[in-house]
């Protein structure tokens, strides 16, 4: 497939580039008369062409709220192309309909020594990648350096060919700015240092040879108030002046008792014990749904939990796109009614009983009788599409929206970006609530990430109006 299509492709001329242009437009204009279509931007569509319509490595980044889970989404649904979409983590993988990059490639959740790999990457590699033209990398950011070198050592011995991952296309979708890699020890930093100079995904011969293009969509869709949008921009780049730690830190306030208030937390063990906590106090019997858990699906990975244990009035989110349109995944709501095999939601005054949905696993294989890839289920999870949700975590948060939080950060941020992820997870300034004040130390950036951007050519499509770097 990849050679009629370089071929297709190398004799477009500028005026097959136009009307493929005009093409997707009036495709996307068409999508706006139905429900829960995706429909992109100006800027996300210029994108979506060059990665159809070319083979260039690309890494295509943007602030949080700038659509990039949408454009990969609708990348996946309309390109003619055979694509694999990998993430770093099963939750990440399941939000986008993609798999995790160690179960893709038998990766165990050790260092992956390029040694190793060399001497083992047959043991790694499976016959579905001769048939892949792209893989596309989400949540990018999240990626380590031996992890992403791995894969293309595995892909250039298994395909034979020397080529940047074995001549597959790479596209990366994510903000450099938000969560890093899980690089815990010192030991594993040292390692991570003396043989790629980093940890990031960047740091890698891979990378460096891929001669990756890229791209930043810059239109924010998910705030659209210029000065929040301000303050998160410069949270992002690291500032730490006091007039922003002011400004912020006017959030210290009480909650309004009629929002549907999550608490994003720096840790696990404190989203947990408020869900209890919140689900002991209130009155009314309680109910206990089991899921179904088939395959090689790991619990961590679910979007909720297994034994989901519920009372009316639990405050909830959703977790998944309904088809109707009525809400997308990490939308808040609260129980208003419960029996033995059903479930009802309030989301904004409308109540709606729901059903349970399937979430599939699915894992690439080649058929050599229809000479195509294809995927075949290797596990899959039902369960109601709901989860507890007066508390979660900064890390489960990522790429979600919501209307309304509260941000407890425990001792303080440890992570590279950790507060910048919490705080751009909302819609408007006025609807967060700080436990308390920010401090200098809460505002992380990984000082690599940042002169990463500073040394590399930018593409944008975007014309800020407002001038918002």
């Amino acid at each position: 497939m990849k050679e009629t299509l370089i071929n297709t492709l190398n004799n477009l001329e500028k005026g097959d580039m136009n009307m493929n242009n005009n093409i997707n437009k009036e495709i996307n204009d068409l999508g706006k008369m139905g429900n829960n279509v995706i429909q992109l931007g100006e800027e996300q569509l210029k994108i979506y062409n060059i990665m159809e319509n070319t083979y260039d490595n690309m890494l295509i980044l943007g602030k949080a709220g700038t659509g990039k889970s949408e454009l990969l989404k609708y990348y996946k649904e309309h390109t003619i192309k055979s694509v694999l979409v990998v993430s770093p983590t099963g939750i990440a993988a399941l939000n986008v309909g993609g798999k995790t990059i160690h179960s893709t490639f038998r990766f165990d959740f050790g260092l992956q020594y390029k040694d190793k790999i060399l001497g083992e990457w047959f043991t790694h590699y499976d016959g579905v990648f001769d048939e892949i033209d792209t893989i596309i990398f989400d949540e990018i950011s999240m990626i380590r350096a031996d992890l992403f070198e791995a894969i293309n050592i595995i892909l250039q011995n298994g395909r034979k060919c020397i080529l940047p991952f074995g001549g597959i296309q790479v596209i990366g979708f994510g903000d450099l700015y938000q969560l890093p890699p899980v690089a815990k020890g010192e030991e594993t930093m040292r390692y991570l240092q003396d043989t790629y100079r980093g940890i990031m995904f960047y740091d890698t011969p891979a990378f460096q040879e891929g001669e990756f293009k890229i791209y930043e969509l810059g239109h924010i869709y998910r705030q659209s108030d210029f000065h929040f949008k301000n303050l998160l921009n410069r949270v992002r780049k690291g500032e730490k002046s006091k007039d922003l730690l002011d400004e912020l830190n006017k959030r210290v306030v009480i909650p309004d008792i009629n929002d549907n208030i999550i608490t994003i937390t720096s840790t696990k063990p404190i989203a947990d014990g408020i869900n209890k906590r919140k689900l002991d106090e209130l009155k009314g019997k309680e109910y206990t749904y089991t899921g179904i858990l088939e395959g090689n699906l790991k619990e961590n990975d679910l979007p909720t939990d297994v034994l989901l244990r519920l009372k009316e009035g639990s405050q909830i989110i959703m977790v998944v796109n309904d088809k109707k349109g009525r809400w997308v995944n990490g939308t808040a709501g609260t129980i208003s009614s419960l029996s033995d095999d059903s479930i009802t939601v309030k989301i904004r005054g409308i109540d709606y009983k729901i059903e349970r949905h399937t979430w599939d696993k699915l894992k690439p294989y080649y058929d050599e009788k229809t000479k195509k890839v294809e995927e075949y289920i290797e596990g899959s999870f039902k369960q109601f599409p709901v989860k507890l949700a007066w508390a979660t975590t900064v890390h489960r948060s990522q790429s979600k929206t919501y209307n309304s939080l509260l941000i407890d950060l425990g001792d303080g941020a440890f992570e590279d970006g950790q507060l910048y992820v919490a705080l751009s997870r909302c819609t408007s300034l006025d609807k967060i609530y700080l436990k308390k004040p920010i401090r200098p130390t809460d505002i992380k950036v990984n000082k690599s990430v940042v002169n990463f951007m500073k040394t590399h050519e930018i593409i944008s499509f975007y014309e800020d109006e407002n001038n918002l770097a």
